[in-house]
């Protein structure tokens, strides 16, 4: 509206149409708490899946340092034909598997 028009309603009409403003007002207040209601709600899903992921990663490390340590562990063992402590071949029959000693 223009002043022109704010200028020629009358007294009643003003209040009415501050009603309506405050009115609006509420509504946009309510809409807006609601609307953080949303958004913390959404971080503290955040803040808990960042908590999941920094558990599986811990988890994924542990699993790749003992991964690290058994494959070093069987690359570090001596030639099985060599010392004869067990056969390769009785792996491909398990009737001929047997130990050597």
């Amino acid at each position: 509206m223009t002043d022109k028009e704010v200028h020629k309603l009358r007294r009643h009409e003003l209040i009415e149409l501050l009603l309506k403003e405050v009115q609006q007002v509420d509504h946009f207040k309510e809409v807006a708490a609601e609307i953080e209601s949303e958004n913390q709600q959404f971080r503290e899903t955040i803040e808990r899946i960042k908590g999941r992921l920094n558990d599986k990663d811990a988890q994924l490390e542990r699993l790749k340092k003992s991964l690290m340590i058994r494959m070093h562990r069987f690359k570090s063992r001596k030639n099985p034909s060599k010392n004869r402590t067990w056969c390769w071949k009785s792996w491909e029959n398990p009737l001929k598997r047997r130990m050597y000693s």
